[in-house]
């Protein structure tokens, strides 16, 4: 069997009354079809129950007495059967003297600065004396103005604002005051509820790291958790190639919602500075839409990695073995030098023809020491020796300056 609803109350109408509820705590493993309202006049008994025919938690019961307190019991059903009954309701009446609004839903929402969007009040009829409306709100309360007014007719304006920091919901509520008995202590005003829509969190835990191509920086990071009860748009990227002092985009719109971009195009060797702002569309009051930036996450500093340098300082000479020489060199040095990628290896070459062709003496030493022995030389010829480096992303797109040894 499902929980008996809980939170049962009526807001009072012309000859009607709408009851809310929430449903219990359980459906009892089978789906709500329906409530049964049961209905008590002026503190009498319950009489029979009227089924609602859905599992919706808010009922208008019609044809009531103006002026008539009423309290209202609710049972759930499912295919199981009937619930217990909830706590009775406390009593509400209906009355042909109303105060409407002309919306009780709205939204506000804001990119920056505020948005304000302007309510009115409506009474069912032009009172015999002034009725003092006083608003309320609720917790992360939006702003309103005036907090009470005065309606000497059948109409009266108030004006609510939202910033862009506020997001949620805002609910406000109603009290009347009046020396006109009809209109005073109403309780048929139903309540506005606000939504508000503001700028998002920025994205949190941002990474980058090079890519094995050259001119490519991979950044992934994680979703704010807040996106300012709007809409997730997309993200923007900024890149610094002077330590954050000034920024550029690198991405203005990133045009999804994917949490990874590959920013490509940069300078091999150059030490760069990221950072991600979160966009969402903002809904605002008169029902346009606007775009929300939010701060900016963490910054990352990123080197971009590269073909390196060739080697400097060639130096050949003799071993004192036959068939023998010793080639030294100075490795390259520095995010720029190196590709910002670590040095794995070097190609030796050599020519014996004065640098008309050239064969591989050692196509990949595998090492980074800045030495080698070539044998299998030929005695009392020239060698020119010339010298690649290796990184991660390949070979260094020159040679070495030619060394020679007679």
């Amino acid at each position: 069997m499902p929980s008996a609803p809980v939170s049962v109350a009526g807001v009072a109408g012309n000859t009607n009354i709408t009851v809310n509820w929430a449903a219990g705590a359980t459906s009892g493993g089978s789906a709500i079809t329906g409530y049964k309202i049961q209905t008590s006049e002026s503190g009498g008994a319950y009489g029979s129950a009227e089924n609602t025919g859905s599992d919706a938690t808010s009922y208008t019961i019609t044809g009531l007495t103006n002026g008539t307190p009423y309290q209202f019991k609710i049972t759930a059903i499912n295919a199981a059967g009937d619930s217990s009954v909830s706590t009775a309701s406390a009593a509400t009446t209906p009355s042909s003297t109303t105060i409407t609004l002309d919306s009780n839903s709205i939204t506000l929402g804001s990119a920056s600065g505020s948005d304000t969007k302007t309510m009115t009040f409506t009474a069912s009829s032009t009172p015999s004396s002034d009725v003092t409306v006083t608003i309320q709100g609720t917790a992360n309360s939006c702003t309103f103005s005036p907090s009470s007014l005065v309606l000497t007719t059948t109409t009266g304006t108030f004006n609510v604002t939202a910033d862009s920091t506020q997001s949620g919901t805002c609910t406000l509520t109603f009290a009347t005051t009046s020396s006109d008995s009809d209109y005073d202590g109403l309780t048929n005003i139903a309540d506005l509820v606000v939504t508000l829509q503001g700028t998002p969190a920025p994205p949190t835990n941002l990474l980058a790291v090079s890519t094995e191509l050259a001119g490519e920086l991979k950044l992934d990071w994680t979703a704010p958790s807040d996106i300012g009860n709007a809409v997730l748009k997309s993200y923007h990227i900024e890149k610094s190639v002077d330590a954050g002092s000034t920024w550029t985009d690198a991405v203005a719109d990133t045009g999804d919602t994917l949490v990874t971009n590959t920013l490509t195009g940069l300078t091999n060797g150059q030490a760069y500075s990221v950072r991600v702002a979160t966009l969402n569309t903002i809904t605002t009051s008169d029902g346009g839409t606007v775009v929300g930036t939010s701060t900016f996450s963490n910054v990352v500093d990123v080197s971009v990695a590269g073909l390196p340098s060739p080697p400097t300082n060639v130096l050949v000479s003799s071993t004192g073995v036959s068939e023998k020489l010793k080639i030294d060199w100075t490795a390259p040095v520095g995010l720029v030098a190196t590709g910002s990628s670590a040095i794995t290896g070097y190609n030796i070459e050599q020519s014996v023809d004065g640098g008309s062709t050239w064969t591989v003496a050692v196509a990949d030493t595998g090492t980074t020491a800045v030495t080698n022995t070539l044998s299998g030389l030929t005695n009392g010829v020239e060698h020119q020796i010339r010298i690649q480096s290796h990184n991660a992303i390949g070979s260094s797109a020159t040679f070495s300056v030619v060394a020679r040894y007679d």
